[in-house]
């Protein structure tokens, strides 16, 4: 692993060789400089005292006391040495610190200033835990002052009373300690020269002007208030903010749009470019030329190591909006918002909120039974419901990188030119161009059509760039021209350019205006931006070097802590200082991990070229480094950026690690309904898979995903791998599996003899396996086959084998499964009363586990079966709690099952409109859900009860739905339908040809869910209109033979009269047709 090789001075007394910048020897403890050695210095001295301190002494033991005030200057001392200062004594309860002596930097004032921050902190957290000493409300309550002076001194080793210390004298550490005197408790008082020298660093109050004792002029000071949250610009031309050029159009526009925004009027605007063009620095001058935009914006950005973690642009978006702190458990943060919103959330939706926001989930119960579609539906109304502006306030949301994103976000934000989030809001989209193979990417540039494209910056504003960035300057103008033409029409590249330059030292700046420091003809003009920055890189010394080097291993966003601890293997901190000085890096206001500093690189293409710089074999080994150290530092919280790791391990020397973090990555992606992420994830861990058992398992949750999404290709080409896995290690599982994936595929597709053999052998071999919880799920296949293939009877006898073994492995869901398919069976027995009886004994199952989803559905099929028996009243009741229990779950699939049901049943009752509207509804959801079965449903139910042309429109598209979805009994019911068309129309011939179409299909399929007696009746309506008595007399009583076949089996004789009350069955018995 990487360290730091710098050796330190060799002892003069015993040659030890000691660790840099030590002062005394680490054997025998003698000076390592001679004591006559002495300098003058600038230097920044910090005094802090514990207030307070005597009062404590008098309420506690001496031991105790000594005991707390040791733990607390440790504490202190610890901050002042993560800064890079040195602690020259302690004085009771204070202590004195320098910045800048013996070891000089760049930026003693704020390194003293940011030590100070820390130690008031730590202070803090060192109160709470002893709080149980300090006594009462009203006794002692630690508080520090502070005073920090800037200002020369004279540093050495002085000797006194036979001791031999190193300090620093001089006036200027007398201001510190006057200033701290003067400090209110639990403030930091700085003067003037530190204010002055970081304000572009730190929030300062007033100013004030103080007269210290022994002093006669006074001094300038100010308390200091905080860090500010991004670093301002110092010195050079970064200090200048040259106005925005060649850019005057694009930002008119973007500021018409935002006006429009404020105006109420929702706003999508999508800013395309390549790296560097300028994008960021468009919106900068947008917030910076509306007043106010910025205390309205709020920004999530995309990453390349999370680049299938779905929602995670979402997420920190949705977290800027509402100010949340990145560390706030999803849970707690998706309440907070919740809390505040004036709109209505159900638990489910806040459910969809957490999981967006990162949480897991397996903690959301309110989500249990929701399809991977339905759940993915609903986290995203839940996200765009907390972007939403509740109030009148304006939004600006902006997503950076978006060439990063994860496919589930940017197939939601495809969708956001139909949403339109509701309030005053205007959704800003940044991004590169996408590649050949970023096809979601291209998706998202064709779905908006308002696109802002930059392009490169004609060379006559790139060298007006260039003047106002140097000016004033005394450059020769064919240089400066040959600076504009190199940079190609990037702002970045051309600004890099000049950061070299001035890094190399070919011009400097000469009382502020900018000139040569030689000849130029001779200075080298890099030809890419990468050999910019690479300059710029180089210019470095080695030790911030090498720390920038690292942190571009972590990422886009890093910490100081995996840079300490798992890295360098020592403090960074002096490092990062210069790094933000030189604008490599910035500091970040929040840390996803939680206690450590978090930082980002100014530009993606620096930690980019960064990163390209060291070794393929040291970034390997760096990977694995920082992947452990994430595993370690996140703890329980590791699976949550399952992800992160995932992609340091698969960059490691054991890339093989990452395979459980890909699968738990993977997992978390298809609950949260993030089909195509998902199977990206497994993917890559295919590709590292090397054990059979390890690529069968990714083989199978690969074709659970893509039987998921419909992906038949994918699918298919999963269970040819798994069957020829399973061949060439001979292993009696995985073709156990193989088999069964092949039967569940095959029924799907309709192939229903290959999915009996293929299921039969799968039975054989889990039974050899003893593996009950396989055997259960292989007779529901082989149930479900023999149920569509028209044998109830082997259908029966399947589910009953299966209800067993769905006993013993404990699966209640399974339970209810069964029973809910055996009710369906028992219908088209025509045994309503038991099918009535096999639901109920489902929904109780359902209730009892809390399937809400489950529940409904299952109530919607006693609705289902209430209406067949007449019973409409008491099936439309059904059917409105079955809907109302889906709103309340929030499961878009059963509210539209209800709907279905309910519509159905107020069609018995003659509520014609209300059931053409629900019927319609539910058609619009599953043609946009792209569910045909659903829809051919919905549609068979409008062509029932409409009349005319929408009639015969909604029969049509019944029929090609069914087709589609391989519904036989909805298309002969259609084909029944159309027959009964063509005989309102005086179609007779029609009704004829129509009606033995159906008839013969239902002697082909024997039973279906649904009236046959309806098929049967409309034919026998049809010979007589054709005059075809006796046909038609012999139709009529196979029709009236089976109603009274299923009027038998009903042994409740009231439910019994209200099926035979059933208006068809009614007019079939009484018909004048049919002879006794």
């Amino acid at each position: 692993m990487p360290v730091d090789t710098n050796v330190g001075a060799s002892c003069p007394a015993c040659t030890t060789t000691n660790l840099p910048k030590a002062q005394f020897c680490l054997a025998c403890g003698a000076p390592l400089s001679s004591p006559a050695q002495a300098d003058r210095r600038v230097v920044s001295i910090l005094f802090a005292d514990l207030s307070g301190y005597t009062q404590l002494s008098e309420q506690l033991d001496a031991e105790e006391v000594h005991r707390l005030i040791l733990d607390c200057l440790d504490r202190l001392s610890t901050c002042i040495a993560r800064w890079g200062g040195y602690v020259d004594k302690f004085i009771g309860d204070c202590v004195m610190a320098l910045f800048g002596a013996p070891v000089a930097y760049e930026n003693e004032p704020e390194r003293a200033l940011r030590a100070a921050l820390d130690m008031q902190e730590a202070l803090r957290e060192w109160a709470q835990e002893h709080s149980h000493a300090f006594g009462e409300e009203g006794e002692f309550r630690p508080q520090l002052r502070i005073g920090i002076n800037t200002g020369p001194v004279v540093t050495g080793l002085f000797a006194g009373g036979g001791a031999l210390n190193y300090t620093a004298v001089g006036d200027a550490v007398n201001v510190a300690s006057r200033l701290e005197n003067q400090c209110e408790p639990g403030r930091i008082l700085a003067d003037a020269t530190t204010c002055d020298q970081t304000s572009h660093l730190f929030e300062f109050d007033e100013e004030r002007v103080l007269d210290l004792k022994g002093r006669r002029e006074a001094v300038r000071a100010r308390h200091v208030i905080k860090a500010k949250p991004e670093r301002g610009r110092a010195r050079g031309f970064e200090a200048r903010r040259v106005p925005l050029i060649g850019r005057s159009a694009e930002l008119a526009r973007l500021r018409e749009q935002w006006q429009r925004a404020r105006g109420g009027e929702f706003q999508l605007c999508l800013v395309t470019g390549p790296a560097g063009i300028g994008k960021s620095r468009l919106l900068e001058e947008l917030i910076k030329s509306e007043e106010g935009t910025a205390d309205h914006l709020a920004v999530g950005r995309s990453y390349p190591y999370a680049s299938s973690t779905p929602w995670e642009p979402i997420a920190e978006l949705i977290r800027s909006k509402h100010d949340l702190p990145v560390d706030l458990a999803p849970i707690r943060a998706a309440a907070r918002i919740v809390s505040s919103s004036t709109s209505t959330w159900t638990p489910q939706l806040e459910a969809g909120l957490a999981i967006a926001l990162g949480g897991p989930v397996s903690e959301a119960s309110e989500l249990q039974g929701f399809s991977p579609a339905e759940r993915q539906e609903l986290i995203r109304n839940a996200a765009v419901r907390s972007l939403a502006s509740d109030e009148d306030t304006p939004r600006l949301l902006v997503l950076e990188d978006l060439h990063w994103a994860d496919q589930t976000t940017l197939e939601a934000l495809c969708r956001l030119p139909e949403l339109k989030l509701p309030g005053p809001v205007m959704v800003l989209l940044i991004s590169r161009p996408p590649l050949p193979s970023e096809t979601a990417l291209a998706n998202l540039l064709e779905a908006v059509s308002n696109r802002i494209d930059l392009q490169p910056l004609p060379k006559e504003d790139s060298r007006r760039l260039v003047d106002g960035l140097l000016e004033p300057h005394e450059l020769p103008g064919h240089f400066l021209d040959r600076i504009a033409e190199r940079a190609e029409g990037i702002p970045l590249f051309l600004e890099e350019l000049l950061k070299s330059l001035i890094a190399g030292d070919a011009i400097h700046q000469e009382v502020g205006v900018w000139k040569a420091k030689g000849s130029l003809d001779d200075v080298h003009v890099p030809d890419t931006i990468e050999s910019v920055l690479s300059t710029r890189i180089d210019a470095l010394d080695q030790s911030a070097k090498s720390v920038l080097q690292y942190a571009a291993i972590v990422g886009r966003r890093f910490w100081n802590g995996v840079l300490a601890d798992a890295l360098v293997q020592r403090p960074v901190d002096r490092e990062l200082s210069t790094l933000l000085d030189g604008a490599f890096v910035r500091a970040l206001p929040f840390s996803t991990v939680s206690g450590d500093k978090e930082y980002l690189f100014e530009h993606l293409l620096l930690q980019e070229v960064a990163y390209e710089s060291m070794l393929r074999r040291l970034r390997a080994e760096l990977h694995g480094a920082v992947a452990e150290w994430l595993e370690r530092r996140l703890g329980e919280q590791a699976t949550e950026y399952a992800e992160w790791i995932a992609f340091h391990h698969e960059r490691s020397n054991q890339p093989d690690r990452a395979l459980p973090y890909l699968s738990k990555a993977a997992d978390t992606a298809r609950e949260r309904g993030s089909l195509s992420d998902a199977r990206a994830l497994v993917e890559r861990a295919l590709n590292l898979a090397t054990v059979p058992e390890s690529k069968a398992r990714l083989l199978i949750l690969t074709e659970d995903i893509a039987a998921e999404s419909g992906a038949v290709e994918t699918r298919r080409k999963a269970l040819d791998d798994l069957e020829a896995l399973a061949q060439e290690h001979e292993d009696d599982r995985i073709a156990a599996e193989a088999e069964y994936r092949r039967a569940r595929y095959q029924l799907h597709s309709g192939d229903l003899s290959g999915a009996r053999a293929n299921g039969e052998k799968a039975l054989e071999r889990f039974q050899r396996l003893g593996d009950i919880s396989m055997q259960a799920d292989v007779l529901r296949t082989l149930a479900r086959v023999s149920h569509l293939w028209g044998d109830q009877r082997e259908a029966l006898k399947f589910y009953r084998l299966s209800l067993p073994l769905e006993r013993e492995a404990g699966d209640r869901y399974g339970q209810a499964e069964v029973f809910d398919q055996l009710g369906l069976v028992q219908i088209d027995l025509d045994d309503f009363t038991t099918a009535l009886d096999y639901f109920e004994a489902a929904r109780e199952i359902c209730a009892e586990i809390a399937q809400r989803p489950a529940e409904a559905r299952i109530i919607g099929h006693q609705a289902m079966t209430l209406y067949w028996l007449g019973r409409y009243e008491e099936a439309v009741h059904a059917a409105r709690m079955a809907l109302q229990l889906a709103e309340r779950c929030g499961s878009l699939q059963a509210q539209a099952g209800a709907k279905l049901a309910l519509a159905t049943a107020l069609s018995g009752l003659g509520a014609n409109a209300e059931a053409e509207s629900l019927a319609s509804q539910v058609r619009e959801t599953a043609e946009s859900a792209a569910q045909p079965s659903l829809e051919a449903r919905a549609c068979l139910l409008l062509a029932q009860i409409q009349k005319g042309s929408q009639a015969e429109k909604s029969v049509k598209r019944a029929r090609n739905l069914a087709r589609q979805a391989g519904l036989s009994h909805v298309d002969i019911l259609a084909l029944t339908r159309e027959a009964e068309l063509c005989l309102q129309e005086g179609d007779i011939e029609g009704a004829e040809q129509v009606s033995a179409e159906a008839t013969h299909k239902l002697s082909m399929r024997g039973k279906i869910e649904g009236p046959e007696e309806a098929v049967l009746y409309v034919r026998a309506k049809a010979l007589k209109a054709l005059g075809r008595e006796e046909e038609a007399s012999h139709i009529l009583r196979q029709a009236r033979e089976t109603i009274r076949e299923k009027a038998e089996k009903i042994e409740d004789p009231d439910i019994r009269q209200s099926f035979v009350n059933i208006p068809l069955n009614r007019d079939a018995l009484g018909d004048s047709a049919a002879g006794d």
